[in-house]
Parts: C-alpha cells; sequence; structure tokens
C-alpha cells in the first residue's frame, strides 16, 4: 500500500485505485473502486465504489459508499453505508443512506437508516442568538465603559489692546445740525470742562 497526493490543479483518471492514504486537493475520477484505509483532502472524488476506513474529503460523486466513518462536505451517492458516523457538512444527496449515527445539514434521502440523526441545523439558532445579543448590547457596553476625562488646557491669554476711539465724521455731523437748525431746533455748543487743577489756580 502507498501514498498518493494529488495536488491543487491537477485532474488524475484512474479505472482502478488502492492505497494506503489517498491525499485530494485537485480532482480525482475513478471508473471502478476506490479502496484507500484513509481519504483526505480539499478537492473532488468522483468514483462508481468507494471503500475507506476513514474520510475527510471536500465533495464525492460517488454512487456506493461504504466506509468506516467519514467527513463530506458534499456528498452525491446512490446507496451510502458507514458502520459509525457519517457526516455531510453541507448538503447529502442520496437514495439510501444507513449509518450508527448521521449528522448532516441539508439532505435529500431516499430512505435512512440511522441510531441517532443530528442536525446541524439545530445549532445555527444559538449562533445567530448570540451575534444578535452582541449586536444589541453593543451600545450599552460602551456606555457603561468609564469614559476618560479630557484635560482642559488653560486658554491663551493674548494682550488685550484698547478699543480703537471712534473718529467724528466732522461733515457727518455739520450736515445733522444743519437739518436740526431748519426744522426749528436750537443749537448750541458744551463747552468742555477745565481740569480741577486749573480750577483751583
Amino acid at each position: 500500500m502507498k501514498t498518493i497526493t494529488i495536488e491543487k490543479g491537477q485532474v488524475a483518471f484512474y479505472s482502478s485505485l488502492s492505497a494506503d492514504t489517498l491525499v485530494v486537493n485537485g480532482v480525482l475520477k475513478v471508473n471502478g473502486t476506490l479502496k484507500v484505509r484513509r481519504l483526505l483532502g480539499r478537492g473532488i472524488v468522483d468514483a462508481r465504489r468507494l471503500e475507506a476506513d476513514t474520510v475527510s474529503i471536500r465533495t464525492g460523486f460517488i454512487r456506493e459508499v461504504e466506509i468506516g466513518s467519514g467527513a463530506f462536505g458534499e456528498l452525491y451517492g446512490t446507496t451510502c453505508k458507514a458502520s459509525g458516523t457519517l457526516c455531510a457538512k453541507n448538503f447529502i444527496q442520496a437514495l439510501e443512506v444507513s449509518a450508527k449515527c448521521l449528522v448532516v445539514n441539508r439532505s435529500n434521502i431516499g430512505s435512512c437508516t440511522a441510531q441517532e440523526v443530528v442536525s446541524l441545523r439545530r445549532y445555527l439558532p444559538s449562533r445567530l442568538l448570540s451575534g444578535l445579543k452582541k449586536l444589541l448590547t453593543a451600545p450599552f457596553r460602551k456606555l457603561m465603559k468609564p469614559k476618560k476625562k479630557a484635560v482642559k488646557k488653560p486658554a491663551l491669554s493674548l494682550p488685550k489692546e484698547p478699543a480703537p476711539k471712534p473718529e467724528t465724521d466732522n461733515e457727518l455731523v455739520s450736515s445733522i445740525l444743519e437739518v436740526l437748525r431748519e426744522k426749528g431746533y436750537t443749537v448750541s455748543r458744551v463747552q468742555e470742562a477745565e481740569p480741577a487743577s486749573e480750577l483751583a489756580a
């Protein structure tokens, strides 16, 4: 018995194949029987019959499956038999399935004989609920976190300049006084008070 590896991107054709360990990351097509102890990989296996102790492969198009236990991403077959656990993570389609324990997500099975059937779908709502709980409580978690107090920087004190005194527009003042005289108002000038020191003298 030997180990055979089919790399990603490779397509291998066999009339029949026997191996101790078979790693399929590409595509394997077997017209007859594929007999291995261990079948592994992330590739595609297309065969008329599969006999294996353990299987862990992404996709299988196998008419007759007879294994000890195995896990497939997707499995399409006619008759699928497992003395232990048969797991189809994404989908399984078969006319007949018999296993000690059948673990499925989605399926299209004609007749099933299993001591225990586990649906992967029942675990989905709990994951969704925990994700939804995190999503809904995220704003409250942010509110409960103590906020860091921002250190106030002292305001810069700029030297104050005295406000400029408004300049009187002599022409404007004289025109206002002229209008007031025409209206009959008497305009008189107020003399500015002299400083107190000059008055005392």
